[in-house]
């Protein structure tokens, strides 16, 4: 029998290729036919979020630019954000500007969860992806994020830090450049921006109350018009964290619980940008990151929560994600995230 149709893919807005155009346009590995062909992009319509990323495979391929979604970033203009931006920067607090982002994220994109998080004294802005980014793309997610939403007030928010879940690179001057004054810091337990949460009251230099309120009718009527997407990345996410602490979970158990066969769940996993075994272990690596800052979990219950079956061999792949153990970890980070304190806060 065959399945009810699910929708279309995870798909982005073409407005967030213009500007990896730009950077692009003078660098001597990029044909002007490939630049033309994302140049006359129509602004309103949306690709397969999988065709972005073999868009931007093949950039960094021909570049061997590691620091081009940083560079991209940093070059975007409002129209990029098109109706987003103007939505966010008339907003009258950082706080309903998040709001709005939160609200509005699915004109730019399918595949971002943009959400507050209040943990104390502490706001968290996620950046939750719904499948795996490679770093170049995180990067300019976060770049473009910092020049177009932030902006001027990055610099009125002190103590503002960034955080990357990637390791360390070698070389992070690109990042100084791009994120400063807000500090930069890696390997961390989730991707987005962190602040004091007094400065969520913060007065935006731009607001406009009328402005804003004929922009958010204008950008409902636009979410409204996008077509459900399939988010089978999501319900794979779920059906993994369930059977973790049971075990190692498998594709074939997951197409089993799905109700379609293996070759299937592959297929629509690729057709969304990801592959269970990346899923899998960006899962897992996210969830130990996690864990790791939660002084009430010993490392014996991680390795247990995350489905391993014995403590050597997440030993081992804690390594692999991050270059440290998981007891170097904890001690670098100390006490960054309790996560059992988190309360999510979610516009409507």
């Amino acid at each position: 029998m065959r399945r009810a149709n699910q929708g279309p893919d995870l798909c982005i807005s073409t407005r967030l290729l213009f500007p990896f155009a730009r950077v692009l346009m003078d660098h001597p590995a990029v044909s002007v036919e490939r630049l033309d062909e994302i140049r006359t992009l129509d602004p309103d319509a949306r690709i397969p979020l999988s065709r972005a990323h073999d868009l931007l495979a093949q950039a960094l391929e021909k570049t061997q630019d590691p620091n081009l979604g940083l560079k991209a970033g940093r070059s975007a203009s409002p129209g990029d954000y098109g109706v987003l931006h103007y939505a966010i920067r008339s907003a009258s607090t950082i706080e309903e500007a998040i709001q709005a982002a939160h609200r509005f994220m699915r004109l730019l994109t399918d595949a971002t969860d943009y959400r507050l998080e209040l943990d104390g004294d502490r706001a968290m802005v996620r950046l939750d992806s719904k499948v795996p980014l490679p770093r170049a793309a995180a990067d300019y997610q976060a770049s473009i994020t910092h020049t177009l939403q932030l902006g001027p007030s990055a610099a009125l928010i002190p103590g503002l830090e960034w955080w990357f879940q990637h390791d360390r690179p070698k070389d992070t001057s690109e990042y100084e450049r791009t994120f400063a004054p807000a500090a930069v810091r890696f390997s961390a337990p989730a991707f987005g921006y962190v602040f004091d949460k007094s400065f969520l009251k913060l007065p935006l230099p731009q607001a406009d109350a009328n402005l804003n309120q004929i922009v958010r009718k204008h950008a409902e009527l636009l979410l409204a018009e996008l077509p459900r997407t399939r988010n089978l990345t999501e319900t794979v996410r779920d059906l993994i964290v369930k059977e973790l602490a049971s075990g190692q979970p498998t594709a074939a158990q997951v197409a089993v619980r799905l109700r379609m066969n293996q070759r299937t769940l592959a297929r629509r996993l690729q057709s969304e940008g990801t592959t269970f075994s990346a899923l899998f272990d960006d899962l897992r690596r996210g969830l130990a990151l996690r864990y790791l800052l939660r002084s009430d979990l010993r490392i014996s219950e991680v390795v247990f929560l995350l489905g391993f079956s014995e403590v050597a061999t997440f030993y081992r792949a804690f390594r692999r994600w991050t270059g440290q153990t998981p007891v170097e970890y904890r001690r670098s980070q100390g006490g960054l995230l309790r996560t059992d304190r988190i309360v999510s806060s979610r516009a409507s």
